[in-house]
């Protein structure tokens, strides 16, 4: 797989986008360590064995044994998208992204979240927040309502790692996260946070 897989320029041009770690699990002093880790990171004594993680070591995607350019290629592509089985708003939110090149900003809320309520009719309604919003596809989800939809909780749980509200996270038109802000904040701090999401997603 190194030699033949690996070291092909499809490939190579996808991972630099990773920071790569070679875990061996035997003919180092750190075999027994990397075994044990194996088991009982990954519930797994396959090899080889590859697997993404996000930046808080939640694991995005895995891999075992043999395979095609193409096959590995898709592995770590998916590795680099944090929606997962994300619900449809979310997928379609970030599929407009995509399609327009713009950041996109997911405001997960609750009608019955009084920091929510305080940030809808305070900081997002201020003009240079609005006019900065103008730069994203943004999608509110309220998690709390009878009509919110099903799934919602769980991507906050599950992707996020996060159920505080309200929780504002900006995404990349390739899908992955560049900022987020969590609660209450100033406008100072909430343009501050947009920008980090606008900024990186160039």
């Amino acid at each position: 797989m190194k030699g033949n897989v690996i070291a092909q320029g499809k490939v190579q041009k996808v991972l630099k986008d990773f920071v790569f770690a070679e875990l061996w699990t035997d003919r180092t002093e750190w075999a027994a360590e990397n075994s044990k880790l194996l088991k009982q990171r990954f519930r797994s004594a396959a090899l080889p064995l590859y697997a993404t993680l996000s930046s808080d070591g939640v694991e995005r995607s895995r891999l075992l044994g043999v395979a095609t350019a193409d096959e590995f290629v898709a592995f770590l592509r998916k590795g680099l998208d944090q929606t997962g089985t994300a619900p449809t708003s979310v997928q379609r939110a970030l599929a407009e992204g995509r399609r327009v090149q713009k950041p996109v900003l997911l405001q997960f809320t609750g009608f019955t979240d009084l920091n929510s309520a305080y940030m809808a009719g305070t900081v997002l309604q201020n003009a240079s927040v609005r006019q900065a919003l103008a730069g994203f596809v943004v999608e509110e989800l309220p998690v709390d309502s009878a009509g919110s939809e099903k799934g919602l909780v769980e991507y906050m749980k599950e992707k996020l790692r996060s159920l505080a509200l309200p929780l504002y996270v900006t995404f990349g038109p390739d899908g992955s996260e560049r900022s987020r802000l969590v609660g209450i904040a100033s406008e100072r701090e909430f343009l501050a946070f947009l920008e980090r999401g606008r900024a990186t997603a160039k």
